[in-house]
């Protein structure tokens, strides 16, 4: 199997993107153990104003992280140099990895809210948004060819 193989191929792409949402959902249901298990060694409770500053960022992230794929799609240009048919399975990839990533940026911002003295249920519950969120992400359906069909197998 060559090195191209897995974003030209529709199947295998699907398989490598189920593969890296499954490590995302191990890597933030860590972070959420983290969150719980480890404690806060800041001395005072963080700015009430911070603190509701980087819970927008948050949220707002979150909801990048449903928007991006699309927008993605309805905006990136092809490079010159890739074959026209893998140019939409390539996006479509690049906007999903994208997504878990914004969504993944959602329970950063929690760890770092935990770590900056904030309300362990407040934390937690970006952490736990990211959890529910990358659980409930699609990036939509395959692209299809330019006779109609599917690009998957």
């Amino acid at each position: 199997m060559n090195g191209g193989a897995p974003i030209t191929n529709p199947a295998a792409t699907v398989r490598v993107f189920r593969i890296l949402k499954i490590a995302f959902l191990v890597y933030t249901v860590l972070l959420l153990f983290i969150v719980i298990r480890i404690p806060s060694k800041s001395h005072r409770p963080v700015d009430q104003t911070l603190e509701m500053a980087i819970t927008i960022v948050a949220l707002a992230t979150l909801a990048m992280g449903f928007v991006s794929p699309r927008l993605l799609a309805k905006f990136a240009r092809p490079s010159s140099q890739s074959a026209p048919a893998a140019i939409p399975i390539r996006r479509w990839f690049t906007g999903g990895v994208i997504g878990l990533a914004f969504l993944e940026a959602c329970s950063l911002f929690g760890l770092s809210l935990h770590f900056l003295g904030a309300d362990l249920q407040h934390s937690a519950s970006l952490v736990g948004a990211g959890i529910v969120a990358i659980v409930f992400f699609s990036p939509g359906a395959l692209p299809r060819n330019e006779d109609g069909n599917s690009t998957q197998n």
